[in-house]
């Protein structure tokens, strides 16, 4: 008898969409917005525990090096400050109106970012 392939779990298909997003910012940025150092990481702007619909949104990631990353986790203010002052009010006003969006996620959306980040890597 053929067994059946086990599905993953959202947490995997969670964790291999932030995987590839990671990838995806390291592709199209270099440097940290903030600074201009090397860039290692996207960070969130509207935290993933606040905004699960902006998760995957680009406009929502802000490309930072090590140490502004370090930094705002650690308190710093200006760290979003100058986001904001370089992406502006406009910008950030659009994040909220999808932030206020009733969003869920399921198998079937990680599945579909997934493919659709994997297309962006390409």
């Amino acid at each position: 008898m053929l067994k059946k392939p086990k599905k993953k779990s959202l947490k995997s298909l969670q964790n291999k969409a932030d995987h590839l997003l990671q990838e995806l910012g390291r592709k199209l940025n270099q440097n940290c917005e903030v600074c201009g150092r090397e860039m290692s990481c996207l960070h969130h702007f509207w935290p993933k525990s606040m905004a699960a619909i902006l998760r995957y949104n680009l406009k929502n990631c802000v490309a930072l090096c090590a140490g502004c990353h370090i930094q705002h986790h650690s308190g710093n203010p200006s760290i979003h400050a100058t986001v904001l002052e370089q992406r502006g009010e406009e910008w950030l006003q659009e994040l909220v109106v999808i932030k206020r969006q009733y969003f869920k996620p399921s198998r079937s959306y990680y599945e579909d970012i997934i493919r659709k980040l994997k297309l962006l890597l390409e």
